[in-house]
């Protein structure tokens, strides 16, 4: 039985490798962030003088998201723009460069 991770990675593909890589360090950052944006346009639509309250909600998730970025850089636009899109909606972001 394979109880560790690092072991477990050595009998797999690089292909599913590849795949769950991508899908731990883009996919999921980026339907984070994606959501992230929506929820606080949205938010402020209804009341936007709330806007640093509705930042502050969604810090959670887009923090994990913004850290996974920092510790895996990624070359994929979409995400790129994504995060900086986050940065200048919620500039207060503590992970924010």
């Amino acid at each position: 039985m394979i109880t560790d991770g690092a072991e477990s990675a050595k009998h797999m593909s690089s292909t599913v490798a590849d795949k769950i890589a991508r899908l731990c360090n883009i996919e999921a950052p980026r339907m984070f962030l994606d959501k992230a944006l929506d929820t606080v346009k949205a938010e402020d639509a209804k009341q936007p003088e709330l806007h640093d309250l509705n930042c502050m909600q969604l810090q959670l998730f887009a923090s994990r998201a913004l850290e996974t970025i920092a510790k895996h850089p990624t070359n994929d636009p979409e995400l790129k723009r994504l995060a900086d899109d986050y940065h200048h909606l919620c500039p207060k972001t503590p992970t924010a460069p």
